[in-house]
C-alpha cells in the first residue's frame, strides 16, 4: 500500500511537513520568547497555516522550553461557549502542566488552585487567578497561553473578560504571554463582542498569508523528497488552481498522489475535475469568512468592478488576508484594468461565477423602494402629509399624477385587498428622478451628492434594464449592464443608508 505524504492535509502540520514561514517564526519568537516579551496575534484566512505556525513555534519542542522555564499552554477554544468555561479550561491546563514540571512546591500550588475552584463570586475568583499567576511568576517561570480559534469568544466574551486577560498579561507581577490564533483581527473580534477595552492594543500582529516564493520553493523541494515526481505542466497547473495557498497545494498534491502515476507530465480531466470540486468548497469557505466582515462584495469590486462603495480600509483588509495582491504598474488582469489580482487564476474565475449568479431583480427592487422612501420624505417636507394635492398644482404635474392614479386604479381592480394606496409605489425609477428629484435637486443632493447630469445616466440605466428584469428575462442582459446596474444600486443603497443614520442620530 503506497503512502501518501499529503494524507494529513487540513490538520496541523509539524516536523518535516512544516516548511517555510521562516520570517513569521522569527517574528513570533522575537516577540514572545525573549526576556522582555509581549503578546502576539496570528491572523489570517482559514487553513492558511496559523495553528501550524503556533504549534511549531511553541509546542513541537515544549519539553525543551519547559527546561528553560517557559511553560507553553495550548488551549482549543472552538468547543468553549462561556467565559467561565474558558477560564476553567485555561487554568486546568496550566495547573496540570505546572504539576508535571515539578518546578513549584505542589502543596502551595494546589492550595492556590483550590482557592480558584472554591470561589463563587467572579470578582473573587479573578483575584485568586491573579494570585496563582503571581506565584508562578515569582518562581521566574514564564507562561504562554496559546489560544487557538480565538474568534469563538465573540459570542460570549464581554468587556470585563477582555480586560481580565489584559491584566493577566499587563501586570508585571502576574505577567503571562498571550498568543491568539484567529481569522479576524483582535480589534474586530472585540468590536463584534461589543467590547470597549483596549486588549487588542497590547498585541503585535502577524498577518499570515500565502507562501512566499521562497516558501513555495521549499514546499516543492520537500514534496520531491517525499516521492512526488511531477512535470512542470502539472506544477504550473497546481499554481493556477491553488496559487501559493499551503492547504490548497496539499489538497492538490494529495489527489495527484491518489490519482496519477508520479511521473506523469499531464493532468487527466477526471483528476482535475475532482481537484477543482474540492477547491471550490474551500473557495466558498473563503467567501463566507469575507462575507462576515462585509468584504465579499468589496473583493468583487476590486477585481471585477464596478467600484461603488469601496474604501482604502477595505482594500487594506483584503491585502492583510493576502487574498489579493497589487499588480506591477502597467499590468492588468481584466477589462476593468484592475490594479489587483487574486491569489490564483482559478479563484479569479470562481469570482466571475459568483458575480454572475447574484440576482439583480431583488437588488433593483430594494433600491426602488428606498428611493421612493426618500422622495416621500422630500414631498412631506415640502408639501405636508397631504402632499399630492399641492404637488400636482404647484409643479404643474396634473397629467403625471393622473397617470399614477390610473396605474393605482388598475392595480386596485386586480388586487382589491392588497393594492397599495401610495401613488409613489406606482412610479418607475426614471419617474422618481425626472418628476420629483429634479424639481429640487439641492434637497436630494445632500443625500446622493454630485449633479443631476451625473445621475441622469444612472437612472436611464435603471430604465433600460428594468423591463427585461420585470419580465424574467435577465439572461438577455449584457454582463456590462449587469455590472453597472449592480454597482449603481449598491451605491444608492449605501448613500441612503448613511443619510438614514444621520436622520436617526439627529432624532
Amino acid at each position: 500500500m503506497k503512502v501518501n505524504p499529503f494524507a494529513d492535509y487540513g490538520k496541523i502540520v509539524h516536523g518535516d511537513r512544516f516548511v517555510g514561514r521562516k520570517k513569521e517564526t522569527r517574528l513570533l519568537r522575537t516577540r514572545t520568547l525573549q526576556s522582555s516579551f509581549g503578546n502576539c496575534a496570528i491572523q489570517g484566512l482559514p487553513r492558511i497555516g496559523k495553528s501550524s505556525l503556533a504549534w511549531n513555534t511553541f509546542m513541537i519542542d515544549a519539553q525543551s522550553m519547559i527546561r528553560n522555564r517557559v511553560i507553553p499552554i495550548w488551549v482549543e477554544m472552538g468547543s468553549v461557549n462561556s467565559s467561565k468555561d474558558f477560564l476553567d479550561l485555561v487554568f486546568n491546563n496550566l495547573h496540570r502542566q505546572i504539576l508535571r514540571c515539578d518546578l513549584i512546591d505542589k502543596s502551595t500550588l494546589q492550595k492556590l488552585y483550590s482557592n480558584i475552584q472554591s470561589s463563587v463570586r467572579s470578582i473573587v475568583r479573578n483575584e485568586e487567578m491573579k494570585i496563582y499567576l503571581q506565584e508562578i511568576r515569582s518562581r521566574r517561570l514564564k507562561v504562554i497561553f496559546v489560544l487557538d480559534e480565538f474568534d469563538s469568544v465573540r459570542t460570549y466574551f464581554s468587556s470585563s473578560d477582555f480586560q481580565l486577560l489584559r491584566e493577566f498579561s499587563y501586570n508585571p507581577y502576574s505577567q503571562v504571554c498571550i498568543v491568539t490564533v484567529s481569522r479576524r483581527s483582535l480589534k474586530e473580534i472585540e468590536l463584534t463582542a461589543g467590547s470597549l477595552s483596549n486588549f487588542f492594543q497590547t498585541f503585535d500582529e502577524i498577518n499570515l498569508g500565502m507562501f512566499s516564493e521562497k516558501d513555495l520553493k521549499s514546499y516543492w523541494t520537500l514534496a520531491e523528497r517525499n516521492g512526488l515526481n511531477i512535470g512542470n505542466d502539472i506544477r504550473k497547473r497546481a499554481v493556477a488552481l491553488a496559487g501559493h495557498h499551503p492547504f490548497l497545494l496539499d489538497l492538490f498534491n494529495y489527489n495527484i498522489v491518489e490519482g496519477l502515476n508520479h511521473s506523469s507530465e499531464s493532468l487527466s480531466q477526471d483528476v482535475e475535475d475532482k481537484i477543482f470540486l474540492s477547491l471550490v468548497n474551500h473557495y466558498e469557505n473563503i467567501i463566507r469568512v469575507l462575507r462576515d466582515e462585509g468584504l465579499d462584495r468589496k473583493l468583487i469590486q476590486v477585481i471585477e468592478g464596478p467600484i461603488y462603495d469601496l474604501t482604502i480600509s477595505d482594500v487594506e483588509k483584503l491585502e492583510r488576508y493576502d487574498v489579493i495582491y497589487r499588480l506591477p504598474k502597467g499590468v492588468s488582469c481584466s477589462a476593468q484594468e484592475a490594479e489587483y489580482s487574486v491569489f490564483s487564476e482559478s479563484f479569479g474565475n470562481y469570482l466571475k461565477t459568483v458575480r454572475r449568479q447574484t440576482p439583480i431583480w431583488p437588488l433593483l427592487s430594494k433600491t426602488e423602494i428606498k428611493l421612493r422612501e426618500v422622495v416621500h420624505a422630500w414631498a412631506v417636507d415640502r408639501y405636508g402629509q397631504d402632499w399630492v394635492k399641492r404637488y400636482r398644482k404647484t409643479q404643474n404635474k396634473e397629467d403625471f399624477v393622473k397617470e399614477l392614479e390610473r396605474r393605482r386604479s388598475h392595480q386596485q381592480n386586480l388586487f382589491p385587498e392588497t393594492y397599495s394606496k401610495s401613488l409613489l409605489d406606482y412610479t418607475y425609477p426614471l419617474d422618481l428622478f425626472s418628476r420629483f428629484m429634479c424639481v429640487e435637486w439641492s434637497w436630494f443632493q445632500k443625500i446622493l451628492g454630485k449633479s443631476t447630469n451625473d445621475w441622469k445616466n444612472k437612472f436611464e440605466l435603471f430604465a433600460r434594464v428594468r423591463t427585461p428584469l420585470a419580465h424574467s428575462k435577465e439572461n438577455i442582459l449584457k454582463d456590462h449592464d449587469r455590472d453597472l446596474v449592480t454597482g449603481v444600486c449598491k451605491e444608492v443603497l449605501s448613500l441612503i443608508e448613511k443619510w438614514e443614520e444621520t436622520i436617526e442620530f439627529q432624532s
